[in-house]
């Protein structure tokens, strides 16, 4: 690939992956590369010898862009926070410089929200502090108009709320993490061991769906994984399934309870993910969902930052 026709590399650099882009000059991905070297992988001194091999070979004396993991006190540099309500422009204005061997580049600073409501949504409440970091760029690079709630489903799910290209507030549910802790290292594992990786049981998974949204307690919602694999309800691959299912209803539940129905919602995550989701939102009575790959909107929110960066030079 000629150095002419590409523009920017983008890099999103997770907890548990890496991702590199080569963007051309009409913003179009050229290639792309993928790496299981995710900041939690690595020590502080692996992040540029890492990024230096999984670009190697790509045009040189290109302009960087990275989001993520990346900028947080784990990463290559802390990047501040930049809270709400941050727009598309805040964020390219308040990109954080570092050197690599590659040449010069730039992280995008994440995003805080501070939530000062009591349980009954009463303001001088406890202050409680959210934030996402790579998020928000998939976010800047997903189209909407108006208001629109945006769901990015994962190991912490955020759920934002967005005015046109600015960040309003959001909540961060803890469901992926919960998931693959229960999964590997819970009795109810135990349980689903041999069903992990069979086929997807939509049947189990809309069960739990619905046990998540009517039980309120999820603590207790769950133990029902371990009692419906006791008593033969369920097979040990339903109980993959109906588990995911408790957790993400409670999570849909959850916000349903806070949300317009009516509000528009895209879901920016895996097809896998955003199947899921779709299934549960439908079960809690969302309408206007909208399915958006995350790696394509994390590629076209960094050329869009970046040119909303150069704008300002």
């Amino acid at each position: 690939m000629s150095t002419n026709s590409s523009a920017l590399i983008g890099v999103d650099w997770g907890t548990t992956r890496l991702r590199v882009f080569q963007i051309g000059i009409d913003g179009q991905i050229l290639d792309r590369r993928a790496s299981p070297c995710g900041v939690a992988q690595l020590r502080a001194g692996d992040f540029d010898r890492v990024l230096r091999d999984i670009v190697a070979g790509w045009p040189s004396g290109l302009p960087m862009l990275m989001c993520g993991m990346i900028g947080s006190r784990q990463g290559w540099r802390e990047v501040p926070y930049r809270p709400c309500p941050a727009g598309a422009k805040d964020l390219a204005n308040t990109l954080g410089p570092i050197e690599t061997s590659y040449g010069p580049a730039w992280i995008v600073g994440g995003v805080s929200t501070l939530h000062d409501q009591n349980a009954f949504g009463e303001r001088g409440g406890r202050k409680i502090y959210d934030v996402m970091r790579g998020e928000e760029t998939q976010i800047a690079g997903v189209a909407s108009v108006g208001q629109t709630l945006m769901i990015t489903p994962g190991t912490h799910s955020k759920w934002t709320l967005v005015q046109a290209d600015t960040i309003e507030s959001f909540r961060t549910y803890m469901t992926g993490e919960i998931y693959a802790v229960l999964q590997k290292h819970s009795i109810l594992g135990r349980l689903m061991h041999d069903g992990i990786g069979g086929q997807f049981d939509e049947a189990s998974f809309l069960d739990g769906v619905h046990w998540g949204v009517e039980e309120p307690a999820l603590l207790h919602s769950l133990f029902s994984v371990r009692t419906q694999g006791l008593f033969e309800q369920k097979t040990p691959a339903a109980l993959v399934h109906y588990m995911s299912g408790i957790l993400i209803g409670s999570e849909v539940s959850a916000e349903a309870r806070r949300q317009r129905l009516d509000c528009p919602v895209i879901v920016i995550g895996s097809t896998q993910l955003t199947s899921l989701y779709q299934i549960a939102l439908a079960a809690c009575g969302f309408r206007d969902v909208r399915p958006v790959e995350a790696e394509g909107a994390v590629a076209e929110g960094l050329w869009r930052l970046w040119q909303l960066r150069v704008a300002t030079l």
